[in-house]
C-alpha cells in the first residue's frame, strides 16, 4: 500500500510543526506511566550489554509497552533470552551504528543483518511480528532502530492499522529508509532531550506520535 508521503511532508517541513508534535508526546503521551520510567532506566543503561540485567529489563520494558497483552503475547522470558543470546553476535555488530551516519550502502548492508535477525528472533505468539520485533530490536539498537506501533506509526504512514504479514518485513524496511532520509535531511539532534527524546530514532517515532494525535490523521 501506497505511504502517505503528504503528511509527512506537513510534519518535516516547517520546525514548528515538528516542535509542536514532539512537545505534544513529551506533555501529553503517557508522563507518569511505568513504560517512560522503565525506558529511560534501559537507554541510560552502561552495564554489560546483553547481560542477563540487561535483557530481563528490555523484557520487562516491553511488558510494560502492553506488549504481553491481547493478541502480543510475549513467548516466556528463557526463550527470549535464548533467542537473543543466539545471534548476539549480529547485536553486537549492528550496536554501535546510528542510523543518522549511514550512507545508502551502508543502511542496505546493514539491514541484510537487520533481516537475519527477523528471520531468527521470534518474541511473540502471533504471526505479526513487526510490532514486538521493532520495538524489541529498537531496545537492542536504541540509535538504528525505531518502535512502530498500529495506532500511531502504521496509520501515520499507510492509513491503516492492520498489519500485512506477508509484507511486514518489507513495511518496516521502508519505513526505515525514509527515517534515513529524514535524519540525512534534517538536524533533528537538536530535539534531543532526558524525556522521551533519547535519540534520533524515538525522536522520527514521537513527532509521529504528536503529529498523529493532533491531527488525527
Amino acid at each position: 500500500m501506497k505511504m502517505k508521503e503528504e503528511s509527512l511532508i506537513q510534519l518535516f517541513k516547517k520546525k514548528s510543526t515538528l516542535k509542536k508534535s514532539l512537545d505534544h508526546t513529551n506533555r501529553f503521551y503517557r508522563p507518569y506511566d511505568p513504560g517512560l520510567f522503565l525506558y529511560k532506566l534501559l537507554m541510560d543503561y552502561s552495564g554489560e550489554y546483553l547481560s542477563d540485567y540487561h535483557i530481563k529489563l528490555i523484557y520487562t520494558t516491553l511488558i510494560a509497552w502492553n506488549m504481553n497483552s491481547r493478541g502480543a503475547k510475549l513467548f516466556g522470558y528463557k526463550k527470549f533470552r535464548n533467542g537473543i543470546l543466539k545471534i548476539r553476535n549480529l547485536f553486537q555488530d549492528l550496536r554501535s551504528l546510528y542510523i543518522e551516519k549511514l550512507s545508502s550502502q551502508e543502511f542496505e548492508e546493514t539491514f541484510i543483518k537487520i533481516k537475519k535477525i527477523y528471520s531468527s528472533l521470534k518474541i511473540s505468539k502471533t504471526k505479526t511480528q513487526l510490532i514486538s520485533f521493532s520495538k524489541t530490536l529498537h531496545f537492542l539498537l536504541p540509535n538504528l532502530i525505531m518502535p512502530i506501533d498500529r495506532k500511531h506509526t502504521i496509520k501515520f504512514f499507510y492509513n491503516r492499522r492492520n498489519i500485512n504479514h506477508n509484507t511486514q518485513f518489507n513495511d518496516f524496511y521502508a519505513m526505515h529508509k525514509i527515517l534515513l532520509c529524514v535524519s540525512l535531511r534534517y538536524n533533528l539532534k537538536d530535539y534531543l532531550d532526558q524525556n522521551w527524546n533519547r535519540n534520533i530514532p524515538k525522536i522520527f517515532d514521537n513527532s509521529i506520535i504528536g503529529y498523529v494525535r493532533n491531527k488525527n490523521v
